[in-house]
């Protein structure tokens, strides 16, 4: 079995999190940008917009990363079931990757790793793909 890196426990960097945090927010805006309706288009950039525009474009981006944390937890579930499918990590390393324990991995992606207890069947896949 794969033995967990302290790189999945170390917390990122401050660099490292303003990056993830500028990636996602950029996206989220893309995402806003490209759902706002034509008769209606938000705002760029929206420090100079008025106050009513930047209000709207503020809760386009709110719409647009919130349909993203479904997906970042769709991807997630992705992640967490390869792992498991290489026969190669335990729910420990799965939770670890996720910060989370590994009874709290097991509930979430269960069927992702194999029961390694002989003469057992593995768990089925939840059917939230």
């Amino acid at each position: 079995m794969l033995v967990v890196m302290d790189r999945y426990t170390d917390p990122p960097t401050d660099e490292q999190r303003w990056m993830l945090r500028d990636a996602l927010y950029r996206a989220g805006r893309d995402l806003a940008l490209e759902l706002a309706p034509e008769q209606a288009p938000l705002a760029e950039p929206l420090t100079t917009a008025a106050p009513d525009e930047q209000a709207r474009s503020a809760l386009a981006l709110l719409h647009a990363l919130t349909l993203a944390r479904a997906e970042l937890e769709w991807l997630r579930a992705q992640a967490a079931r390869a792992a498991g499918a290489t026969g190669e990590v335990t729910y420990a390393d799965i939770g670890a990757a996720a910060g989370i324990t590994r009874q709290s991995a097991r509930t979430r992606w269960p069927g992702a790793v194999a029961d390694p207890r002989p003469g057992r069947p593995p768990l089925p896949p939840t059917t939230t793909d």
